[in-house]
Parts: C-alpha cells; sequence; structure tokens
C-alpha cells in the first residue's frame, strides 16, 4: 500500500506549504561519494526543484576542507601589501573625472586601481 505524500517544505517561488517529493533515489553517478537526490514539486504553482542530501560524514570532511581553506586564504590575505590609493592623488584626474574614463572614480572600488600614479 502507497503512503500518502507528506508535505513539511516551503516553495521557493511561491511560498506556499505545499512541496511534496516526486521521486527519491541514491546517486553514485559521476561522484565516489553517496548522496540522494530528491526531485519535488509545489502543488499550489508547479514548481519543481531538486535537492541532493549527503551524509553527516561526507558534511564533516567537506567543512574541515573548508575551514582549512578559508584560513589559507586569511593568510594570503594578511600577507598580501594593501595600499590604499585615492582618486584626489592620482595623475589621471581630470577635474570631476577619470582621463582613464574608469566608471568607478571616487567610489570604494578604486581603491584598489591598478592604474594609479601619483600626480606628486
Amino acid at each position: 500500500m502507497l503512503q500518502p505524500q507528506e508535505i513539511t517544505r516551503r516553495c521557493n517561488a511561491c511560498g506556499a506549504r505545499a512541496v511534496y517529493v516526486l521521486e527519491s533515489r541514491s546517486s553514485t553517478a559521476g561522484a565516489p561519494e553517496v548522496h540522494k537526490r530528491r526531485r519535488c514539486e509545489c502543488k499550489n504553482c508547479g514548481a519543481r526543484s531538486t535537492t541532493r542530501e549527503i551524509s553527516d560524514e561526507l558534511f564533516q570532511t567537506w567543512l574541515a576542507h573548508s575551514k582549512a581553506l578559508a584560513k589559507a586564504l586569511d593568510v594570503f590575505q594578511d600577507n598580501q601589501v594593501t595600499e590604499k590609493t585615492s582618486c584626489r592623488d592620482c595623475f589621471y584626474r581630470e577635474g570631476t573625472m577619470c582621463s582613464l574614463g574608469l566608471p568607478e572614480f571616487m567610489t570604494e572600488e578604486a581603491q584598489d586601481c591598478n592604474n594609479f600614479r601619483s600626480a606628486t
């Protein structure tokens, strides 16, 4: 006998609590780790989505790797020389615009401009 489909999740498209699982299967295609793929559909608006669920062990491994990568990136960024430049002091400034035509003139994005040349 088939079990009634349980509706527990909200739809990303319409927000209704009407999402049910169409299909659920374990998959190892293209990856050594096992994950479950669930295809869902909203009864309210018909929007479909696919989720992939991984094991707790695989998640813990991924979390450890991402923390190690974040530490390495922090060390790398700390070692970089970050010299703030200002459009006000740049050789290429012409009144209220950049003579190179950069749209980032006098914005936060211009702080690391690789074209900066001191006017003095």
